[in-house]
């Protein structure tokens, strides 16, 4: 593997290779590299220091895909670099450069934090060249070993994985055609969402919506007038004296306006109108308890007070007022109901001259139920009788010997947890230890006063918003992915993502890509911003 060092030159970050005595360079791939800009691929600037020879790569401004991975990948991340990486080899066979000359490892594969590009390094020196590159493996660790963005739609993950796990010829086109249509589609489906969001309901044009067709029914002849269609009878038959519930009253033939009656008269049918139930009246709740029947006991008709209106008379008159007085008489008084006893729980007292018996277990006992004041209490028969016993005013005592204190130790029953304990008096004190936190890291801007915790294992700072955990937006000497602090083993370093302007510790600049140990009271400063790292 290639030995390369980070190199800062004022504002530039270059990956330097140093070329040894035993190196033959690929003259064809070395040309090709140094007159030409091809997309994906770093240019080289070759310079020489006495006899010491250098490759030169700039580097600046840009993350390795090892670090841009880190955490949770989005969709568009991983397609626009796998993309990015596939468009670079296919460029440089247009330009005969040897792919075998490429560093496929991901810490020398360099993104643009914002426009997501992807650089290639590529060393032209023939004993650096590799036999063969198994790209379809290289595709493969990445997707395994990348924990992609679960908040967003992640089938693109399954038709990548299948295709790099064919047992087909891998082929480098087919395989970016698939990423690039799964990356359009991506894109596709946010502009619409995107669209329908932002498009205000009065710019949306509007479609005119047909008029409603009213359709009218076609008037259907009325039947004869010698027959009614809704019974099927002559009008003339005699008319039904019987109540009938008006809810259930079939349609009337109604008369037109001015016809006389039998004469051009056109029965219309009326549908029937729901009416509610009415509720029975007074007179009708009088007579309903009035029965017509004869009263077995006295003989005699009984007539109810619809009759007595209906065929008034004296006897009727007589007959009605002679049954009311018969029916107040009657009436037979309600017997008061019986109050419910509620039979007391046996309970075992202490009788005189007897031991009393002690339950087995004495939380089954209940007590006593309580009885008005002067109430004579019902004897149980759970109690047994009064025993005969000598005159005596004093009952016999049952000495308890006192208990010994219990030392409850640590168990768990079901849900709750019984906590040692030791028992002091009458208070328990509860072996509960003190719960010490571990300090945070936290930075302060000097600028703003601002503390920021560094709560994630790799914490970005930048000013690409899309990427970093902390965004400084009002400076333009920070870079879109400046630095990152790490944790790790309890420590925390700050590592330089080549940067345009670097990071210092306490004023000392620190080399682009490497971990530098910080500790608590360190001025950190990214560009010309000043922090102070602290743990609270």
């Amino acid at each position: 593997m290639s030995v390369f060092t980070i190199e800062n030159q004022g504002v530039n970050t270059y990956l330097v290779y140093k070329v040894t005595a035993d190196d033959e360079f690929d003259s064809l791939s070395f040309g090709m590299l140094a007159n030409n800009k091809i997309r994906g691929i770093a240019p080289i600037l070759f310079t020489q220091v006495d006899t010491d020879k250098y490759l030169k790569y700039n580097i600046s401004s840009k993350v390795p895909v090892s670090t841009y991975f880190k955490g949770t990948v989005t969709r568009k991340r991983l397609l626009d670099v796998f993309s990015g990486i596939a468009s670079a080899v296919m460029a440089a066979e247009e330009y005969m450069v040897d792919t075998s000359l490429f560093i496929f490892n991901i810490d020398h594969i360099y993104v643009d934090a914002t426009t997501n590009e992807t650089t290639i390094i590529c060393i032209p020196v023939v004993n650096c060249a590799h036999s063969t590159v198994d790209l379809q493996m290289f595709y493969k660790q990445i997707m395994y070993s990348t924990q992609f963005d679960q908040s967003e739609n992640c089938d693109y993950i399954a038709p990548i994985i299948n295709y790099l796990n064919s047992t087909q010829v891998f082929s480098l086109l087919d395989f970016k055609k698939l990423v690039d249509r799964l990356n359009f589609s991506a894109a596709q489906s946010a502009a619409v969402s995107s669209a329908s969001v932002s498009v205000p309901a009065a710019a949306q044009p509007r479609t005119q919506q047909p008029a409603p067709v009213v359709t009218t029914p076609p008037v259907q002849k009325a039947p004869p007038a010698a027959t009614n269609a809704a019974y099927g009878v002559s009008p003339k038959a005699v008319p039904d004296n019987t109540p009938r519930n008006p809810a259930q009253q079939p349609a009337l033939n109604v008369q037109t306006p001015g016809a006389a009656s039998g004469f051009g008269a056109v029965p219309v049918a009326m549908p029937p109108v729901p009416q509610k139930a009415a509720k029975p009246g007074k007179a009708q709740k009088k007579s309903a308890t009035v029965s017509e029947a004869p009263d077995a006991a006295q003989g005699e008709k009984q007539i109810s007070l619809v009759t007595l209106l209906t065929k008034f008379s004296k006897e009727n008159l007589d007959l009605y007022k002679a049954q009311k007085a018969n029916g107040k008489s009657g009436k037979k008084e309600k017997a008061p109901k019986a109050a419910k006893q509620v039979q007391a729980p046996p309970v075992n007292f202490a009788i005189p001259g007897q031991t009393p018996a002690v339950p087995a277990n004495p939380s089954q006992v209940a007590p006593p139920a309580k009885q008005p004041f002067g109430a004579q209490q019902a004897p149980s028969k759970n109690i047994a009788p009064p025993v005969k016993a000598p005159a005596t005013n004093s009952y016999q005592q049952i000495t308890v010997a006192p208990q010994k204190p219990v030392n409850v130790q640590q168990a768990n029953f079901g849900e709750t947890t019984v906590l040692s304990s030791a028992a002091v008096g009458e208070t328990t004190v509860l072996g509960v230890s003190p719960v010490v936190s571990s300090p945070v890291a936290h930075l302060v801007r000097i600028k703003t006063g601002e503390r920021i915790a560094v709560n994630k294992p790799a914490f970005r700072i930048g000013k690409e918003k899309s990427y970093v955990d902390y965004f400084i937006s009002d400076n333009t000497a920070i870079s879109r992915s400046h630095a990152d602090i790490i944790m790790k083993g309890g420590n925390y370093y700050v590592v330089d993502l080549n940067s345009t302007n670097h990071t210092f510790i306490n004023e000392t600049i620190i080399e682009s890509g490497t971990e530098n140990l910080i500790k608590a009271g360190d001025k950190i400063r990214f560009g010309n911003e000043v922090f102070d790292f602290i743990m609270l």
